[in-house]
């Protein structure tokens, strides 16, 4: 009996668990974030047939922190695996975060149509559940990736999707209208920060950081915070900029944040190097921070890729998502069909096939077609053939 009513609270028990990792990882409690999210697993697991959806926040989290630390390979396959459930069972909450890691986590590897693609995705899915909050976070991180690779036309496209979101949602109150402005609103200013930096609100974005942190939400302060760094910068408030990365600095050691600060904008990164080497002068004794910051720009400087991939980058087709054509290639080629046979079989040139499969690369960030079929299935980007497990 009493084993029976200990069973029917495991569930509570998991989500409390899971909303606790949640609040700890946005309080930046790494340590705490990541012992609760295993607890909650933990928990999960001693339950036969348990909610899918419980089970995947925490996943999402431990990933987060995994990213934090610098483990991009063990962040990413921890949620490349759960994908499938993520689409098919998965909570607003565990999508916002798996999607929008893995689409940071490819960013930093440079593979800007890697994680455009994965953004696409996340739209697609934003639409089929309606939700808006997720399509807000997809177009906001679109448009920092485009800047970053050079599609500012792409960029001004889905600024205008994210204000039209926006506008819908003035009527409203809560949270989902409060994280959409808060979208609109980062979104606005990197734009302007390549379009017209003298025209960043940094007023707006100095509201926007007191009110995350009025909020309690520490960890969503810090990228308002690296971007508010940025826009003061452009504007001429050197100043500010400085005391402003310096207390960042002093905060990432004690909590352990790491990867945030090395994908920082190379802006915000030769302001970094200028205060390591002493050229800018912050408020207070800076000694304790330099050695970190010193880490952090040499771990930057190791991720760094060649010039010409960049460039790549930036030719790559300005729609990211694959087309239905591209989707049923690539799947094709999953079946093991060659260029010849999918050409036979579409009723298309063979050249065809070739320039849609270049493309693919491409958007996929990939050498070849082996590496295009095993991202694309992972990612759900076409139903794997029962043939590829046989």
């Amino acid at each position: 009996m009493n084993d029976a009513v200990a069973d029917e609270s495991l569930p509570e028990q998991a989500s409390d668990l899971a909303m606790d990792a949640a609040v700890a990882l946005e309080q930046m409690h790494f340590g705490a974030a990541r012992l609760l999210a295993q607890a909650a697993l933990e928990v999960e697991r001693r339950l036969a047939g348990a909610p899918i959806a419980v089970d995947l926040l925490p996943t999402c989290i431990i990933a987060q922190v995994l990213y934090e630390e610098g483990r991009l390979d063990d962040a990413e396959a921890l949620l490349v695996a759960r994908l499938p459930e993520i689409r098919a069972d998965g909570t607003l909450a565990g999508a916002l975060r798996a999607y929008g890691l893995l689409a940071r986590v490819a960013a930093s590897r440079r593979q800007y149509g890697r994680a455009l693609v994965i953004l696409h995705e996340a739209d697609a899915l934003a639409g089929q559940r309606d939700w808006s909050q997720l399509r807000a976070a997809s177009l906001a991180q679109r448009i920092e990736l485009c800047v970053a690779s050079g599609r500012v036309d792409e960029a001004e496209r889905c600024l205008s999707r994210l204000a039209a979101l926006a506008d819908q949602q003035d009527a409203q109150h809560g949270d989902a209208a409060c994280e959409i402005e808060r979208c609109h609103t980062v979104a606005q200013a990197r734009l302007a920060l390549t379009r017209a930096p003298l025209a960043v609100d940094v007023a707006s974005l100095r509201q926007l950081h007191d009110e995350t942190l009025r909020r309690r939400e520490r960890y969503t302060s810090v990228w308002v915070a690296l971007l508010l760094v940025e826009a003061l910068l452009v504007s001429g408030q050197r100043d500010e900029a400085v005391e402003r990365l310096s207390e960042l600095l002093r905060l990432a050691p004690a909590v352990g944040m790491h990867q945030t600060l090395v994908d920082c904008t190379p802006c915000v990164a030769a302001l970094m190097r200028a205060i390591v080497q002493r050229r800018v002068a912050p408020a207070g004794d800076i000694s304790e921070l330099l050695s970190y910051a010193n880490v952090l720009l040499s771990r930057r400087q190791d991720g760094t890729v060649d010039a010409d991939d960049v460039c790549a980058a930036r030719r790559a087709p300005a729609a990211a998502g694959l087309s239905e054509r591209e989707r049923l290639i690539i799947g094709l080629m999953g079946q093991g069909l060659s260029n010849k046979q999918i050409a036979i079989q579409l009723s298309i040139a063979p050249e065809t096939v070739k320039s849609h499969a270049k493309r693919v690369y491409s958007k996929l960030s990939v050498r070849n077609r082996t590496e295009a079929v095993t991202l694309a299935s992972r990612l759900g980007l076409f139903p794997v053939p029962r043939s590829m497990y046989a």
